[in-house]
């Protein structure tokens, strides 16, 4: 005949159990102050913009709208009338644009001339430690004096830019108050009008915005050229010594065996420069 025996829970594991449930609680109080403070600074004001976005605030009276704004948003944002009654982008439209152009303004070209000054500097200049300097202090600069000096060089009327190009033969321009695109301009150059019906939007940046893409490369380029540096001294020299050997050239060096190696280098630019470029 069995004999059934009651279920005793061993010492240990019941220790275990308490001492996990203690541990879970004590883990929520540790992060409790974090916790505290995301949701304060963080989920708070998202939550308490969208209620203020259902209501029109003005200095007279509150009025609850519901969702007009958002329509007027995705409405008259996107798509709008000129004053002639023809269709052009509204506000919203035409951030994005300038942004989007902004973003392919800067990011490659910074990348690729990041890259290309990297590679020459690390072909046994003299004085690479001083040139790595050199190129990384307009990222240590401050944006104010940069934005200042800029602004003096591109000066629609004692500019140095300006100057240079009256001196040259070329025409000048406002810069920073020139709305016309640059293409537009660069066609006007060459004599040719085949962007003069299209609108400004659709001809590509301003001229202001040009100004505004060197700039901001120009900021940026020194930070990217010390992580390419870092990275090309991170590649094995009997890989390049190979290649060479082989009967590879420079260029094809560069392609074939440098460029793949620096991946890691340029997926890591590509992305903090994208998030700089739409942060800015």
């Amino acid at each position: 005949m069995a004999v059934s025996r009651p279920l005793v829970a061993w010492p240990g594991l019941r220790w275990r159990r308490e001492a996990r449930r203690t541990g879970g609680w004590a883990g929520l109080l540790y992060v409790l102050p974090a916790l505290a403070l995301l949701l304060l600074f963080e989920v708070w004001p998202i939550l308490f913009s969208f209620w203020i976005s259902l209501w029109t605030w003005d200095v007279r009276a509150v009025e609850f709208i519901g969702l007009a704004n958002y329509a007027r948003l995705f409405g008259e944002g996107f798509v709008t009338l000129d004053y002639n009654g023809n269709l052009a982008a509204g506000e919203v439209a035409a951030t994005l644009i300038v942004t989007v152009f902004y973003v392919l303004g800067t990011v490659p070209v910074t990348i690729a001339l990041a890259f290309v000054i990297a590679y020459l500097l690390f072909q046994g200049v003299r004085g690479l430690a001083l040139l790595r300097t050199l190129y990384f202090l307009p990222y240590v600069a401050s944006s104010v004096s940069i934005a200042i000096v800029f602004g003096w060089l591109f000066n629609g009327r004692v500019g140095l830019v300006n100057a240079l190009l009256a001196g040259v033969g070329l025409p000048t321009s406002t810069w920073l108050q020139d709305p016309t695109p640059a293409a537009k301009r660069l066609f006007e150059l060459f004599g040719s009008d085949l962007l003069a019906g299209w609108p400004d939007l659709a001809a590509g940046p301003s001229m202001a915005m040009v100004v505004v893409i060197i700039f901001s490369v120009w900021s940026a380029l020194g930070y990217s050229i010390v992580v390419y540096l870092a990275g090309l001294t991170a590649i094995p020299r009997d890989l390049v010594e190979a290649a060479r050997i082989d009967g590879a050239g420079g260029w094809r060096v560069m392609r074939s065996v440098v460029w793949p190696l620096l991946s890691p280098s340029t997926f890591f630019l590509l992305i903090l420069n994208t998030i700089g470029a739409f942060q800015a």
